[in-house]
């Protein structure tokens, strides 16, 4: 925990120093997970030209179709899996809240929000693709690495290190993004709220390097006190409980932006030059309903049900808290 906490300082030092130290962080994290993918894919398609023998057998893309079965552990553990796909996805709402430090927003954010999809699926499909040309998806065991078996079968001896060492700067750069995101989005509540707390904290004021920096250190704090969950008594597995209720809080808080999105289509204020979304009449309702679905699907599990329980309560109570809080 001390290991933890002192790293969390390093990366809260990062974002208050200036915007641009934290972009250049941010970069060479990025990279370091850019290349371990690359490798992945890149090893993928050696083995597979050269028909790179294994104790699975050969190497080959009929590894993928061989004994294809739409729902292979049943339909439910297919619907179970979205909570954690959409849990690996939450803050991709951060390229917006990089507006105000960006230069040319209007060109540089469309762009980056048509990019993204077509990044996620050249890496992430890419590198699936090379793992299962290499081991046949039925041999693919849920408890060891697949990139660290595959850079193994590689003839890679220190492939566990070199997989520890990419984890965890994953786990940097998602921290590093986290300190950034959730300072901005306080320092902006700070701003639009009465709230005494955040003005005693001087929440709402940037420093000499026009970063929030009293807003970060308070979303650092926070950060560092959520470890103690792991010593909770009762608490058999903090993981699932911090996934199943973030993602559970985070999916009220997506609603409420589509709900906030139909409200500005029809306000005043609304910009019809500005970067609109496609068929947003459809896609608006259509996009709830899918996070209402992924909300269910933390209610279906047992090492969830307790996180989306909590989540539930959390927006209930602070719903009803809110809207007394606003007609008072």
């Amino acid at each position: 925990m001390v290991d933890s906490d002192c790293f969390l300082t390093i990366l809260a030092l990062v974002n208050l120093i200036a915007v641009k130290l934290f972009g250049e962080v941010e970069f060479w994290f990025a990279m370091v997970k850019i290349v371990a993918i690359l490798a992945m894919i890149a090893t993928g398609v050696f083995m597979v030209l050269t028909g790179f023998e294994t104790p699975y057998g050969a190497a080959s893309l009929a590894n993928i179709s061989n004994q294809f079965s739409l729902f292979p552990n049943g339909v439910m553990n297919f619907v179970t899996a979205f909570q954690m796909v959409f849990f690996a996805y939450l803050m991709i709402e951060f390229i917006g809240v990089t507006t105000s430090e960006t230069k040319n927003p209007r060109q540089v954010l469309p762009k980056a929000v048509k990019e993204i999809p077509l990044r996620i699926v050249f890496f992430y499909g890419g590198a699936l693709l090379a793992i299962m040309s290499i081991i046949p998806w039925r041999e693919l065991a849920s408890s060891d690495s697949p990139f660290v078996t595959v850079f193994e079968l590689a003839g890679i001896k220190w492939a566990a290190a070199l997989i520890n060492f990419v984890v965890l700067t994953s786990a940097a750069s998602a921290l590093n993004s986290t300190l950034y995101s959730t300072g901005r989005h306080l320092y902006q509540i700070a701003h639009d709220s009465p709230n005494r707390f955040l003005k005693a904290i001087k929440a709402d004021t940037l420093s000499r390097h026009n970063v929030p920096q009293n807003a970060i250190i308070a979303s650092a704090i926070l950060i560092a006190l959520a470890a103690f969950i792991n010593v909770l008594p009762g608490v058999s597995d903090a993981f699932a409980l911090i996934t199943a209720s973030s993602s559970g809080v985070y999916i009220a808080i997506y609603i409420l932006i589509m709900v906030a999105h139909l409200k500005y289509r029809k306000s005043q204020d609304f910009m019809a030059d500005g970067y609109l979304m496609p068929h947003y009449r459809f896609l608006n309702p259509l996009t709830m309903l899918f996070f209402i679905f992924v909300f269910v699907t933390l209610f279906l599990q047992e090492s969830t049900f307790m996180g989306a329980i909590g989540s539930a309560i959390w927006i209930i109570v602070f719903g009803i808290y809110s809207q007394w809080k606003f007609r008072k």
